[in-house]
């Protein structure tokens, strides 16, 4: 049967503000978030499944109308946040485009700090991301001090030495 709706539209339209609510509103908020909840959790099934399919692009695409969802539930700095960012950015990666996930490595990286504070674990993993992203688009200098930075947070922070001989080889 075919009903011009793929699942990826069906999705989308269960991710809308039901009522015409707006973000911000309390009690478009409290109404949005069990049927919210259901449509994310969607989302982000059919996003895995297309990644098990190798379809990046759609992929990420879903993720960021989670992303949006999200944001509309919880606010822009939400800690809520960070699953659906490194969703973006895993997929974006996958996909061979990690720079263009720069504005999402770089809004993690904040919400990171602003959550856990400026040692959290996989901060040097985070910098040697966006520095290796730097580096495929031939921005050395910039590449460089991502590598130096997340060389510096992983001499603060310790741990296994793996992520340091990672970076260095």
């Amino acid at each position: 049967l075919n009903t011009g709706l793929s699942i990826v539209s069906v999705a989308a339209q269960q991710a809308k503000p039901p009522d015409g609510g707006t973000a911000g509103s309390a009690d478009a908020n409290k109404t949005a978030a069990p049927q919210t909840d259901k449509a994310i959790a969607t989302m982000q099934k059919q996003a895995a499944a297309l990644v098990q399919q190798k379809h990046y692009k759609e992929a990420r695409d879903l993720y960021l109308q989670v992303l949006g969802r999200q944001e509309f539930l919880s606010g822009k700095t939400s800690k809520e946040l960070i699953g659906p960012l490194n969703d973006i950015v895993k997929t974006s990666c996958m996909a061979g485009a990690c720079y263009d996930a720069m504005p999402q490595l770089k809004r993690l990286l904040e919400i990171k700090r602003a959550t856990y504070g400026n040692n959290y674990a996989d901060l040097p993993f985070n910098l040697q991301l966006m520095g290796e992203a730097c580096e495929k688009k031939g921005k050395y200098a910039e590449a460089l001090n991502y590598f130096n930075q997340a060389v510096e947070a992983q001499k603060r922070i310790g741990g296994s030495k793996n992520n340091i001989d990672m970076m260095l080889a």
